[in-house]
């Protein structure tokens, strides 16, 4: 797996990308210049001070398709406060446990009156070659998801491969037989109404009350 490490911030900021960093709002009420964001380094979270011009945006500019097969623009999720994992269904190691993190931070937002309207759940996958809508709607069901407020998304090859590098995921296949795994960038995205990615949390080992929490400074 792909670990990232405080020497990728300097790829977080690309202007191309619409800026980009690791991070946390301390207010989340859209003033100011500068916002401080947050990045999870192992077990260690750094604070940033980043110029909101600066923030990598979360491109709603994409069209997908959901776990039903429906077509689903992003612009969809426009307004909402959006957690987002990167996963793939046949990952042997970390995509388990982003999957299963999530599921431990949409019980707590569900259980929030204050959050539970505003906050929506996202995971992409970055292998739409074998991830079909069919296979992620069985994997929601093998982790007993509620789709009310979680949507899993696919697309085409293209699509998919630019949508990540605007994101800042990496992945890199590498061939394992007759099939092959893919390593990948280990990440959970908080994304705010504006639209600006405002954490970066490692999503195979985030404490899920630390991710409440921050929702909670968001809203």
């Amino acid at each position: 797996m792909l670990k990232r490490s405080l020497t990728v911030l300097g790829l977080l900021l690309v202007a191309g990308c619409g800026g980009g960093k690791d991070g946390e709002t301390s207010a989340g009420d859209g003033k100011g210049n500068k916002v401080s964001v947050l990045m999870q380094v192992g077990n260690v979270y750094k604070r940033v001070e980043v110029e909101r011009e600066k923030l990598r945006k979360f491109p709603y500019d994409y069209t997908l398709v959901d776990q039903d097969g429906r077509t689903f623009p992003l612009e969809r999720l426009k307004g909402k406060v959006l957690v987002v994992g990167y996963i793939y269904t046949n990952c042997p190691d970390i995509c388990p446990f982003i999957t299963d993190n999530m599921k431990k931070i949409s019980k707590l937002v569900s259980n929030d009156p204050q959050l539970r309207e505003r906050v929506m759940f996202v995971s992409i996958t970055f292998d739409p070659k074998r991830d079909r809508p069919e296979v992620l709607r069985n994997y929601m069901k093998l982790y007993k998801i509620d789709p009310q407020n979680w949507v899993f998304l696919t697309g085409d090859t293209a699509t998919i491969s630019t949508l990540m590098d605007r994101l800042g995921i990496e992945t890199i296949v590498q061939p394992k037989g007759e099939t092959y795994i893919i390593a990948h960038t280990d990440r959970i995205h908080v994304v705010n109404e504006r639209g600006e990615i405002l954490a970066y949390f490692r999503g195979s080992d985030v404490v899920p009350d630390s991710v409440y929490a921050f929702l909670k400074r968001v809203i």
